[in-house]
């Protein structure tokens, strides 16, 4: 089931606040936004994905669903027109077919492996920002699967699989 987050009004103060995308910066835009009946770290405990989704769904609100663009090609530096639809980009990336997992509460259980999981959260994000990549892949393997190490299931074939289930809009 789908949980609900109530927010308050934005303000163009909130959104100067986001720094370059920054996780910090955003955690914070959603905790500043979140109306005081609910929890002061929401932020933190959505998962990426999730986070990722709702900030999403905030820009269509304030925006609108056309993302428009123009970036210089790399290799000739010719300009590119870049134009679509945001609610049409997630709903793509969101379409991951038969997943062999069930949901469990806020964890999951990849059936095929035996394996209960929970997708990496703001709080993993914060924890791991200013760790080497092979620390901080380690790290996330102990809070989000613990058991895939005695299960001897390689932290690769797990990542691919989360990313699979719940794809961040990067």
């Amino acid at each position: 089931p789908k949980e609900q987050i109530c927010f308050r009004g934005i303000n163009g103060a909130d959104l100067l606040n986001v720094v370059d995308g920054q996780a910090d910066s955003v955690m914070n835009l959603i905790n500043g936004l979140v109306l005081p009946t609910e929890s002061n770290d929401v932020a933190q405990l959505l998962s990426i994905a999730d986070r990722d989704r709702l900030l999403a769904e905030l820009y269509v609100h304030l925006f609108g669903d056309l993302i428009q663009s123009t970036s210089a090609c790399q290799n000739c530096s010719e300009l590119i027109d870049i134009e679509f639809s945001l609610n049409d980009w997630v709903t793509h990336l969101s379409d991951t077919g038969e997943q062999p997992v069930e949901q469990r509460g806020n964890t999951f259980h990849w059936t095929e492996k035996g394996l209960d999981f929970r997708l990496p959260n703001g709080s993993d994000e914060q924890r791991i920002a200013h760790q080497r990549e092979a620390v901080a892949q380690e790290v996330l393997m102990k809070a989000c699967a613990p058991q895939a190490a005695e299960k001897g299931i390689d932290p690769l074939e797990v990542q691919q699989m989360m990313e699979s289930f719940a794809p961040v809009l990067s």
